[in-house]
This record gives C-alpha cells, structure tokens and sequence, in this order.
C-alpha cells in the first residue's frame, strides 16, 4: 500500500491555505485560468505562496499557458510544480519542463 497525497486547488485565502494544510494537504494549488471563479492574480498568488508552509508543494494550474505567461508565473510565485490542465502535447510538456525544471 502507498501513501496517498491530497492537492486541494483554487485557494485564494490564507485561511484556506491554513485548513487545507491542517486537514493533512500534501500540495495546495494556485488557478491561472481566468475563465475560473477560482482564478488568482499573480501578485496574489504570489502573496500565498509565501504562506504555505515548508514541506507542502506549491502547484501552479494553467490551462495552455503560453511561454510568456508561464514566465510571469514562475518569475513572481515560488512554485514546487507546474499543473498544466488545458490540450497540451506530450512534446509541449516536455518543453514546459525543460524550461522551468518543474
């Protein structure tokens, strides 16, 4: 048997971050989609990030990002891991990886 790590997403409050950590979260994950009622600015997302907690990740969730706007991201959140949710290629994945290393 395996041990099994829960990401909770789309926090937007550091008390959401807070209960999610508590509740035993071993990633808490940031959405970049502005067509999400979940969506986060990257100044905010920023702000976030440096609440979590050593030892729980930080995930970014993009919806086919474009080079520049994953150079926002990563350039202004301190990130453990890159969530790419839209219609990416295997070869875009591998791009995005080699690039950020996340």
């Amino acid at each position: 048997m395996t041990d099994a790590k829960v990401k909770i997403c789309g926090l937007r409050d550091p008390a959401h971050i807070d209960a999610a950590v508590r509740a035993g979260a071993g990633y808490v994950g940031f959405v970049f989609f502005a067509k999400s009622p979940r969506h986060l600015e990257i100044d905010a997302a920023g702000a976030l990030a440096l609440h979590v907690p050593l030892g729980v990740a930080k995930v970014a969730l993009t919806v086919n990002a474009t080079d520049a706007e994953l150079d926002a991201i990563t350039g202004a959140v301190p990130l453990d891991m890159l969530q790419l949710h839209g219609a990416e290629s295997p070869a875009r994945v591998a791009e995005v990886r080699s690039r950020y290393g996340l």
